[in-house]
C-alpha cells in the first residue's frame, strides 16, 4: 500500500497480487480459450469482429468463414482438403467429386457476392452462409458446376465469375444445411491439443 495525501491506495505490486484472488482465478478459467468449444470461440470472435467493424477498423465479417466452410464440407462429405497448390477445388468428397467451397457471413439484404470463381475445373460448388452472430450454419446449398456457371456473371475487375447470394437463392440446388450443421457438431468437439 502507498499513502498519498493521507489516502491509502494499493501499490502496483499490491494491485497485481490482488489479481490472484480465487474469484479472478475462476474468471481466468472461464475465459480460457483452450477450454472453449469451436462454437464458443467463433461466437466470441464474431463479437470481436463486430466491434472492429463498428470502430471502422474492418470492413467485412468474412475473415474466418472460408476456412471454416472448407473444414465443415470436408467433414460432412467424408472428404479431404487438398494441398495449398490446388486452385480449382477445395474438397475431394469421399465419392471422388471435386467440390469448390464458397462462404459468406449472412448480411441482409442478400445482394452481396460470394468470392469469384476463376476456374471451372470442379464438379459442384457448396455455398455456405454463416449466421453473423455466432457463425452457425444458416444455409448450405450444393449446386452442380454447370448451374453455377450459367447463373454467374463475369467481372472484368476481379477477372473471375461472381454469383450473388440472392441469385443463389433462386438457383436452388441440393439443400445440405442439416448435413453441414451435423458436421459442425463434430468439428465443435475439436479442442486445443493442450486440453486433456
Amino acid at each position: 500500500m502507498a499513502t498519498t495525501g493521507g489516502r491509502t491506495t494499493p501499490s502496483r505490486h499490491g494491485l497485481a497480487s490482488s489479481l490472484s484472488c480465487p474469484s479472478l482465478t475462476a474468471v481466468r478459467e472461464i475465459l480460457s480459450v483452450e477450454a472453449m468449444t469451436a462454437r464458443e470461440l467463433l461466437a466470441s470472435y464474431s463479437k470481436i469482429l463486430g466491434e472492429l467493424r463498428r470502430r471502422g477498423i474492418l470492413r467485412s465479417g468474412n475473415a474466418p468463414a472460408g476456412d471454416l466452410a472448407e473444414i465443415l464440407v470436408a467433414t460432412a462429405y467424408g472428404g479431404e482438403l487438398p494441398g495449398a497448390s490446388e486452385k480449382s477445388w477445395d474438397v475431394r468428397a469421399s465419392d471422388g467429386r471435386r467440390l469448390q467451397v464458397k462462404a459468406r457471413v449472412a448480411q441482409p439484404p442478400g445482394g452481396s457476392h460470394f468470392s469469384v470463381v476463376r476456374s471451372w475445373d470442379f464438379d459442384a460448388a457448396v455455398f455456405v452462409m454463416f449466421d453473423p452472430h455466432d457463425y452457425s450454419v444458416a444455409n448450405a446449398t450444393e449446386v452442380e458446376v454447370e448451374h453455377v456457371r450459367a447463373k454467374s456473371t463475369y467481372s472484368e475487375h476481379t477477372n473471375g465469375w461472381r454469383l450473388t447470394v440472392s441469385t443463389l437463392l433462386k438457383v436452388g440446388g441440393l439443400d445440405v444445411t442439416k448435413r453441414l450443421r451435423n458436421a459442425f457438431d463434430e468439428v465443435d468437439s475439436f479442442r486445443s491439443p493442450n486440453i486433456e
